[in-house]
């Protein structure tokens, strides 16, 4: 997709979109069958895409996970508001088991947030520096559609950008 050849330079963050299918099928499978097996192998999957280095898109994996699992309640239950509480404390759990797997990485990641230069937060105009451009969405049908990394005519993503100054 264009999301990935956008980014093909950013292994980590390929790798971990790569999971994204395999936890929705997964996910989905053990809500369809209850079948504890679905829910460990949803933990793994979890715990390898915060191994795979790119924790932000590990975390907007998981809140559209959880918003596509209340969406089903929502579309096939009777019981809304009981089947929606459940499944939201079961992707917690979810989460919470990834997170464990994964401590081994989560834990001294979280020690060196303190000592980093960020650690008091970005300014808005930081926070959207990277931001997905609106033209590269035409990207999503055709990879492309703005050119080719392979003979250099993609355009350079910080020409796309817009910045804010004060």
């Amino acid at each position: 997709s264009g999301f990935y050849i956008t980014h093909i330079s950013h292994q980590n963050m390929i790798l971990t979109a790569s999971y994204i299918p395999w936890i929705f099928l997964v996910v989905d499978k053990f809500f369809s069958t209850k079948k504890m097996f679905y829910a460990l192998v949803a933990i793994l999957l979890m715990s390898q895409q915060i191994f795979a280095g790119y924790a932000q898109i590990a975390f907007i994996t998981w809140i559209f996970v959880t918003l596509y699992v209340v969406y089903d309640v929502w579309v096939e239950r009777e019981d809304r508001v009981r089947s929606t509480v459940l499944r939201t404390l079961v992707m917690g759990v979810l989460i919470g088991g990834a997170l464990a797997l994964s401590a081994i990485q989560v834990i001294p990641t979280s020690e060196l947030i303190n000592r980093t230069a960020r650690k008091s937060g970005l300014s808005p105009a930081e926070n959207i520096q990277y931001s997905y451009p609106i033209k590269h969405f035409k990207t999503m049908l055709d990879p492309f559609a703005l050119g080719s990394p392979k003979d250099g005519t993609y355009p350079h993503y910080n020409l796309s950008l817009i910045h804010i100054s004060g």
